[in-house]
């Protein structure tokens, strides 16, 4: 039996809509850094945590090989700003330069991103479900209009997402959700998503490839 294609909230489409055009009036910036200068940045800075070559073996820590340049390097230098909180985090970037981190997201986004992979199959089938209709009776849109159908993402604006750690997916959607992380978008997609949804859209993501 067929799903049914089901439509998204109008307002929030229209709101996702709207973002990439302000984006885009304001020129995100190109980066071209040293990949090997953040080579090994990278190996004395990032490698015990976040694995060789970006690849985390640890599903709390997120896979970061392979993310678009200009997304890790926003999200570093909000690290070093304070601007997103992590008390892990801050020892290691709060001291980089902005070259150091344009290097190190050269780096990373030349790196081939592993696959966490699926594990329960019965909540993949609800996350995909979810992924590809939303969910509009709470709201929720499609992620594929941001991230793709296969959560490559939209560079340099929205990030990639496949193959990333459940564990890691789950914690960030709560945190949008309870605006612990701020983004005015993802906390009103989130803000519509209970707990299984997380967990199911968090285990269809880690099949993604």
């Amino acid at each position: 039996m067929s799903v049914p294609i089901l439509r998204p909230n109008w307002l929030l489409a229209l709101l996702l809509l709207a973002i990439p055009l302000v984006a885009t009036a304001d020129d995100p910036r190109l980066i071209e850094g040293d990949a090997a200068a953040g080579a090994e940045l990278y190996a004395s800075q990032c490698l015990a945590c976040h694995g060789q070559g970006g690849n985390s073996l640890v599903p709390e820590q997120p896979i970061i090989a392979g993310q678009y340049a200009e997304y890790l390097a926003e999200q570093i230098h909000q690290f070093r700003e304070g601007e997103r909180e992590n008390a892990a985090m801050w020892p290691f970037v709060k001291d980089l330069s902005d070259a150091d981190i344009d290097n190190l997201a050269s780096y990373l986004a030349e790196q081939q991103a592993g696959l966490s992979g699926a594990a329960d199959q019965a909540l993949v089938l609800r996350g995909e479900h979810i992924y590809r209709n939303g969910l509009p009776e709470a709201g929720v849109p499609n992620c594929t209009g941001c991230h793709g159908p296969a959560g490559y993402g939209i560079p340099p604006l929205y990030p990639r997402l496949s193959g990333q750690h459940a564990a890691y997916t789950s914690a960030t959607l709560a945190e949008f959700r309870g605006k612990i992380r701020a983004h005015e978008v993802m906390a009103a997609v989130a803000a519509g998503l209970s707990d299984e949804d997380i967990a199911a859209l968090a285990e269809y993501i880690a099949g993604l490839y």
